[in-house]
């Protein structure tokens, strides 16, 4: 079992170095080719962070591993993905029915607001349920993507791109930074 549990530990791939070459203006790659290989490496990761979890439960059960452990394995594997893939799915769909049949749109800062409460939620709410959180903000946000940004105003539309976008890159530097810092202090030490 302690194979299996650091076999999904390292199973994860990092495309950082992929990614940024393909995001270079000079290169002008396709944006769709960009956003499949992002969504494929963040959905890979989540699936990893999945089995790690699943296989680290069983683990810290103490119970022997066996032929009759698999079901049980790819039960709860599977239960916490679809259970994960349902809440996201579910709660963009709620988003974007509000969005749609609702006065929102007079109020771009609502709408704004309620996108990222919505998808904020659907991550907590996966979280709170010990599910994939990441995974179900990943289809939240395919849903949201592919059904509400329709039904925002243009205002909001234009505004909820740039500040997703803004969020994303601050996202990424304080990665980096924290990396550093962390590779800096294990130097020192």
């Amino acid at each position: 079992m302690e194979a299996l549990v650091f076999g999904s530990l390292i199973s994860a791939v990092d495309p950082v170095a992929t990614l940024s070459i393909m995001g270079n203006p000079e290169l002008n790659c396709d944006p769709l080719l960009y956003s499949l290989v992002f969504g494929e490496s963040v959905l890979n990761d989540a699936v990893a962070i999945v089995l790690f979890k699943t296989f680290k439960r069983f683990y810290e059960s103490g119970d022997k591993f066996s032929a009759n452990t698999i079901p049980s394995i790819m039960g709860s594997f599977s239960g916490i993905c679809l259970g994960s893939v349902l809440v996201g799915v579910s709660i963009g769909l709620i988003c974007s029915y509000l969005c749609k049949h609702t006065q929102m749109r007079l109020y771009p800062e609502y709408e704004i607001s309620m996108i990222f409460l919505f998808a904020y939620g659907s991550y907590s709410f996966s979280e709170a349920l010990e599910w994939s959180g990441i995974m179900s903000l990943f289809f939240c946000g395919i849903v949201l993507s592919h059904y509400n940004s329709y039904n925002l105003s243009p205002t909001s539309q234009i505004t909820s791109h740039n500040i997703f976008k803004s969020l994303a890159v601050l996202s990424e530097y304080f990665v980096f930074l924290y990396i550093g810092t962390s590779s800096m202090h294990i130097k020192m030490c």
